[in-house]
């Protein structure tokens, strides 16, 4: 029962660490403007732990995009747009198919009402 105690302090010690790391890192970050800078520290100081979470992953991602700018962009141009690998059903992919082009002039003639 001795280490379950120990064991939750010491996981809610390093909590509260990292959760004061961060807001100290809000505080000083060069980036933010007054108002971002309240906001972040709103939300790190109302939501800890998802606070925290979110502002660490923003951060990383600034990173990323800041210091390595190459892989940044090849990895957003190695990501495929959505859906292109459906262009083969598209209408100027079909546009010498004797079928479609009938379909598509019985679509555009004018339909007789009884």
């Amino acid at each position: 029962m001795q280490s379950d105690n120990i064991m939750g302090f010491i996981i809610v010690g390093v909590g509260i660490i990292c959760w004061i790391w961060v807001l100290l890192d809000c505080i000083r970050d060069p980036e933010l403007d007054k108002a971002g800078r309240k906001r972040w520290i709103a939300f790190v100081a109302l939501v800890p732990a998802i606070g925290a979470l979110f502002y660490v992953q923003r951060r990383r991602s600034e990173h990323k995009a800041q210091n390595f700018p190459a892989t940044e962009a090849a990895r957003q141009a190695a990501t495929p747009a959505p859906f292109q690998h459906l262009e083969h059903f598209s209408h100027h992919a079909h546009a010498e198919d004797p079928i479609v082009e009938e379909a598509s002039a019985q679509e555009q003639e004018p339909h007789h009402e009884l």
